[in-house]
């Protein structure tokens, strides 16, 4: 195969882990013929990590921005100086098995219709401990953007956001149009799927996915980003590709309003100041204004809750016996 793959990692102050990423890319079965990490102005020492790896790896070439523009700006900055045919995007404190480009390009080109291809994923955490195994419940190795569209609607459909791309598909959508700091892979995902591309999906694990333990509680805290991100995707992509096919809106205006109900938990914790839940709720209603979510909002901020928490584990420990029974039966 001639063409050139390119592996873009964006990074932001995780200069403890990206010496190993960037190492899974440079040791693919598949070599890429460039390695480009965007830095965004980390404050840690991964300036100087860098210019040491500079010197051990070939085609490896760094950009250093002069002030913090954020996530999706450094990605898509990171992206738009990729030039290969496939572009492989990676976060700084995530890794790729060997094989991850060779498998996955294999994929890509038995199936030209495809703007992007993904696998499952083995999640680790900060001490590189395995947790569990990132699996989607597919049995297709190619889904049409048709057929994508319409599971969109309950999320992003990746095991996660590691992922390679046709520049081509790239070039078609302009890269990333999502103007938040959440969702903006699922954003791009969806726009892949409305003008026309499918995806194709090896059930292998080809990489590992890194989660971190969240003590100070800073996934939750950008719950407002989460929201407004989410609202983009339905409203921006979703919608506009729906209405375009002729589809009906309720399974759309259905799906929204279920992440909604699942979201306004954050109404009721006690880390979010009066005035946070107060922004909270306006974004809640801006993703969600139907007279049952408005009532689940109302009931968030009140005693009522306690009953709506209850009600919430026990649905949550039926799926995860459900889970287990499915898993079980597998393994036979």
């Amino acid at each position: 195969m001639d063409k050139k793959i390119s592996v873009a990692i964006p990074t932001y102050n995780q200069a403890q882990y990206l010496y190993t990423s960037v190492l899974s890319a440079y040791q693919q079965t598949l070599k890429p013929f460039e390695i480009i990490v965007y830095n965004d102005c980390s404050t840690d020492n991964t300036s100087e990590v860098l210019q040491k790896m500079r010197s051990e790896i070939k085609g490896l070439k760094v950009v250093h921005q002069e002030k913090n523009r954020g996530i999706s700006i450094n990605k898509e900055a990171c992206l738009r100086a990729c030039s290969g045919d496939y572009i492989l995007l990676l976060d700084s404190d995530d890794k790729l098995s060997p094989n991850y480009c060779e498998t996955l390009v294999n994929l890509l080109e038995m199936h030209p219709e495809a703007g992007y291809a993904h696998g499952n994923v083995q999640e680790i955490d900060e001490n590189e401990k395995k947790t569990k195994i990132r699996s989607l419940y597919r049995k297709e190795e190619y889904l049409s953007p048709d057929k994508d569209l319409k599971r969109q609607i309950q999320g992003m459909k990746v095991a996660a956001n590691i992922i390679i791309y046709k520049k081509e598909a790239l070039e078609r959508i302009n890269y990333f149009n999502c103007k938040a700091n959440f969702a903006e892979d699922w954003y791009m995902l969806c726009e892949l799927a409305a003008v026309g591309y499918g995806n194709a999906f090896s059930s292998k694990i080809l990489s590992s996915y890194r989660v971190w333990s969240d003590a100070g509680k800073i996934r939750q805290k950008r719950k407002l980003e989460e929201i407004y991100g989410v609202t983009l995707v339905y409203n921006e992509v979703l919608k506009p590709a729906f209405i375009k096919r002729g589809w009906s809106l309720k399974p759309i205006e259905k799906a929204i309003t279920k992440r909604a109900i699942n979201y306004s938990d954050c109404l009721a914790v006690n880390y979010f100041s009066k005035e946070e839940k107060k922004k909270l709720h306006q974004a809640l209603l801006q993703l969600s204004n139907t007279t049952y979510a408005r009532f689940i909002f109302k009931i968030r901020t009140n005693k009522l809750n306690r009953i709506l928490v209850l009600k919430e584990k026990l649905v949550m420990n039926s799926k995860n016996v459900i889970k287990s029974f499915i898993k079980l039966l597998k393994n036979k």
